[in-house]
């Protein structure tokens, strides 16, 4: 679906050109009129012959790109209708039609097969934008001229039901994946969602200021994400059973057009005015990569059936192939002569189309795609080769020289180090420069300890796994969640605990020094969904069961660490660190973010935007060989016993494919290894450590900046350790 900005502005702009007046609070709002007559004229049948080809380049055959990937796409077919822009492309889900909206106030039926024409549905005077199938493809769901949601019904080829809300100014439509519900996103930043059998509104979800003009469900039905734009470029998404605001993305920097689910419900991608797609973890709202197109704002996304591919459309008129698991770009394609405005993939096959702004829609085929066979990885015992560690070196400092790292890097197998490098700069103003011994900021990388700890106490018989909160914390002050949460929910991210860092947090994020501070910013917060009943990634989980770890031991969670976890692994360098402290050797991070990671431009110090002191679910402190201390004393059973190691790092919820949470650990499958471990994110902090069990590596990444773990850890994904 697209946001035709044009006319929305327009319809904003009512008291100069007369559009009705903007939408009115929920509660005062008159009821919708569900219409059961047909105010538009029934739709034409076309008999004309299959539309020809337009004048189109040859097929288009990339080189090989650095993921391994080959994709070969056949000239593309033009099927040509709209007078106008095509606003919104969909496919049936048996993928033998596709419906494009116009300009021109129609809503055009193609059979994929041939190209050509089959109906045409007249919609009256002026553009048509959203448009979506029905999950059982007996309805097509269109936003007309005047803004209300239209339901056509395809057999017996009539407007079947509209509603119509003098306040509702749509600009975005979806059926949910069951077909009983319908979303609809609004120009007043409203998504409503309507039960598509009677028409009535079921529920209203507020968050984005205006413009949220592209709603998409994931594919379990269970959440809805939406794109915002006007002054705030978030996406935002919620669970649909609760109206419970999840997750709040930011990062753009300008419209956010479209957001798309994967098929396989892994991730979500959001396509904006600033040139970038985003692609984020859908179950846990972090950001695994941003796309970047040239100079050209990117205004369509869609995801592949099978979740691989990625095609999206922008201002330049080229569509684009991308590698969903890699991020790498396989092919521009060329056949617009002007912006694309939407881009839709066939559900069941490798065809895929896009619309433009001079109403041509084109079909475009992919005839293979190529992905090199990767036998099984041996178990490495020899010396890996030297070439492999000459590329990966050379890959670090292209990074460097591109301001794209600073931090520390470590590989070891088993506790023999094979490289240990450190690039940039730990503080700029000082010019002081990154060392093996400098300590970064771990962000998240912190719950491995808090789980250790947990296990410990397990191990001692001070506490089960099964407790509940209230066991250990009797004042705890909301009775209501602590008899329902355990402990294994909580290190698992089932809990249905949400998040600390929020606006009040935000306001004075130095004051906040100790797990207890934390607590006052969630503890009153209605759980998000019944405990054990699905995987989301909660701070304020591991904020409790640092408190549980107080309780029990009768120590503050620093002292408690140190002395069970920190000293007898050997990490002489790692801690918490007050924020206003002088800590010799001490990073500085850098980021061009705000603290709600919106993209701003300006590269500056994190340290206003930094908590006061590192506590159970992140922000302490440590180096790459304090890390591997830590692994070296995890693995060797020094911490705990081989029985509660094992449960530690098994994965026990999934997340998404190949990738599981177990306690306080990441469970996964990465180019056909095993790899356990966590990573840590925050403007101006990329932490991870990877540990691979099968071949005894460990891969361990601290930067003090923005992404910058993130793409030496992509380069490992693509080329793995030989």
């Amino acid at each position: 679906m697209r946001t035709k900005i044009i006319a929305l502005a327009g319809c904003l702009l009512f008291i100069l050109i007369g559009c009705r007046p903007a939408a009115t609070a929920a509660v005062t709002a008159p009821p919708p009129t569900i219409s059961s007559t047909p105010r538009l004229p029934d739709f034409t049948l076309s008999t004309a012959t299959p539309i020809p080809l337009a004048q189109t380049p040859s097929p288009v055959t990339p080189t090989l790109t650095p993921v391994g990937v080959r994709v070969e796409v056949s000239t593309p077919q033009a099927l040509i209708g709209q007078s106008s822009g095509v606003g919104s492309l969909d496919f049936s889900p048996d993928g033998s039609l596709l419906a494009s909206t116009g300009d021109d106030g129609t809503i055009r039926l193609w059979d994929v097969a041939t190209g050509q024409m089959m109906q045409v549905f007249q919609g009256g005077a002026g553009y048509m934008s959203g448009l979506d199938f029905s999950p059982d493809g007996q309805l097509l769901a269109a936003i007309e001229q005047d803004a209300t949601i239209a339901f056509w019904d395809l057999s017996s080829r009539q407007v079947s039901r509209r509603i119509d809300d003098p306040g509702l100014d749509a600009c975005g439509v979806e059926f949910s994946p069951d077909g009983t519900m319908m979303a609809s996103g609004h120009v007043d930043g409203i998504v409503r969602l309507w039960d598509v059998g009677s028409g009535e509104p079921v529920r209203e979800l507020r968050g984005l200021e205006e413009l949220s003009c592209s709603v998409a469900f994931s594919p379990d039905g269970s959440r809805i994400a939406s794109g915002g734009g006007g002054a705030d470029f978030r996406v935002l998404i919620w669970e649909v059973s609760s109206g419970e605001l999840l997750h709040k993305l930011g990062g753009h920097t300008a419209n956010v057009y479209r957001v798309a689910y994967s098929p396989d419900g892994a991730s979500l991608a959001s396509a904006s005015g600033d040139r970038t797609i985003r692609v984020w973890d859908a179950g846990s709202g972090e950001l695994r990569y941003t796309l970047v197109a040239d100079e050209f704002k990117m205004s369509a996304v869609d995801f592949s059936p099978d979740s691989s591919l990625l095609v999206s459309g922008g201002i330049d008129g080229l569509v684009r192939l991308w590698d969903v698991a890699s991020g790498q770009l396989l092919v521009a394609l060329q056949g617009h002569k002007g912006e694309i405005f939407s881009v839709a993939f066939s559900p069941v096959d490798r065809v895929f189309a896009s619309g433009g702004e001079r109403g041509e829609v084109l079909l475009w085929r992919i005839t293979s795609v190529e992905t090199p066979v990767v036998a099984a990885t041996p178990i490495l015992t020899a010396e890996p080769s030297v070439t492999w560690f000459t590329d990966f070196v050379a890959y670090l400092e292209e990074l460097v020289s591109n301001d794209q790292f600073s931090g520390a890097v470590l590989i070891a197998q088993e506790s023999e180090i094979r490289l240990e490098e450190a690039y940039g700069l730990a503080d700029q103003s000082l010019a002081i420069p990154n060392q093996i011994d400098t300590k970064f900021n771990l962000g998240s990388m912190n719950k491995m300890f808090t789980a250790v700890a947990i296990l410990q106490l397990m191990e001692s018989d001070k506490l089960s796994l099964e407790d509940t909160i209230i066991q250990h914390i009797p004042d705890y002050p909301n009775t209501e969640v602590a008899t329902v949460v355990t402990i294994h929910q909580l290190l698992t991210h089932t809990s249905g605990l949400g998040d600390v860092f929020t606006e009040e947090f935000s306001a004075n994020p130095h004051q906040y020094r100790s797990n207890a501070d934390f607590l006052p910013l969630f503890v009153n917060e209605p759980l998000q969904f019944q405990p054990g009943e699905q995987f989301s990634y909660s701070n304020a989980g591991y904020v409790v069961l640092g408190l549980i770890i107080e309780r029990v031991s009768g120590q503050s969670y620093d002292e408690y660490i140190q002395q069970n976890i920190y000293d007898p692994s050997g990490m002489v360098n790692t801690g918490a660190f007050e924020i206003d402290a002088d800590t010799p050797n001490l990073a500085v991070g850098y980021t061009t973010r705000n603290i709600w990671g919106n993209e701003t431009g300006i590269l500056t110090s994190n340290t206003a935007l930094m908590p006061g002191e590192g506590f159970a679910a992140g922000g302490g402190y440590s180096t790459v060989e304090d890390l591997l201390n830590f692994r070296n004393a995890l693995l060797s059973f020094e911490l705990l016993n081989p029985e509660s190691t094992e449960l530690l790092l098994t994965g026990k919820v999934v997340v998404r494919e190949n990738s599981n949470y177990a306690y306080g650990f990441f469970d996964r499958v990465v180019a056909g290894q095993r790899v356990v471990g966590h990573g840590g994110g925050a403007p101006g902090v990329c932490s991870s450590l990877n540990m691979y069990p099968d071949t005894g590596y460990t891969v361990i990444v601290l930067s003090n900046s923005d992404n910058g773990c993130i793409l030496v850890l992509d380069y490992l994904k693509d080329k793995p350790l030989e």
